[in-house]
C-alpha cells in the first residue's frame, strides 16, 4: 500500500492515462489493509479470519484446477479445430486464443463455438466436448468450490 501512494502521486501529477488503474488497485490494497485492523473486533474478528482462510486455501485450490481444466479443454480444441484459413482469426486457432475462447464460454461471455468450417469435420466430438466442459466447469467446479468453502467453515466454527 505505502509504496503505491508515492505511484499514484506521480501519476496524479503526470497526468498519465493508466492513473486510474494505479489508484484503483491502492483502494483496493488499502481495504484489504484495512481488514488487518478489524480483526480485533470481536463481532467481526472470526468472520475476516475465515474469509482470508478461504481466499488463502481454497480459492487457490481451486484457481488451480480451474486453470488445469481450462488448459486441457483449450488444447483439445486447438488441436482438433487447428487447420483454420491463413489469416483467418478464428476462435481455436492459437492456444492463447483458445484458453480466452474456453474460458469467457465459462463466464457465459462467448458463445464458444467455432465456425461451420471449422467444424466440418468433428462436428460430433466438438460438439460433445463443448457439452462436456460447460457441464463440468458450471457444476461439477462450483459445487467442489462451494464444499472446499464449507469445509472451511466447519472447521473455523470448531
Amino acid at each position: 500500500v505505502l509504496t503505491l501512494v508515492p505511484i499514484a502521486i506521480v501519476y496524479r501529477i503526470e497526468d498519465r492515462e493508466d492513473q486510474d488503474l494505479v489508484l484503483a488497485l491502492l483502494l483496493f490494497f488499502s481495504y484489504v489493509y484495512a481488514f488487518t485492523f478489524a480483526r480485533v473486533f470481536r463481532f467481526i474478528g472470526p468472520y475476516l479470519v475465515t474469509v482470508y482462510k478461504i481466499m488463502t486455501t481454497v480459492l487457490s485450490r481451486f484457481a488451480v484446477i480451474f486453470t488445469m481444466t481450462v488448459l486441457t479443454f483449450s488444447l483439445f480444441f486447438n488441436v482438433l479445430l487447428q487447420q483454420s484459413a491463413p489469416g483467418d482469426k478464428a476462435d481455436y486457432d492459437t492456444l492463447g486464443r483458445s484458453m480466452l475462447t474456453v474460458f469467457y464460454s465459462t463466464l457465459g461471455a462467448g458463445d464458444g463455438a467455432a465456425s461451420e468450417s471449422d467444424v466440418s469435420r468433428y462436428t460430433t466430438a466438438f460438439n460433445l466436448f463443448s457439452v462436456l466442459f460447460l457441464v463440468f466447469s458450471a457444476f461439477l467446479l462450483v459445487n467442489f468450490l462451494v464444499a472446499m468453502m464449507n469445509s472451511v467453515q466447519d472447521s473455523m466454527a470448531e
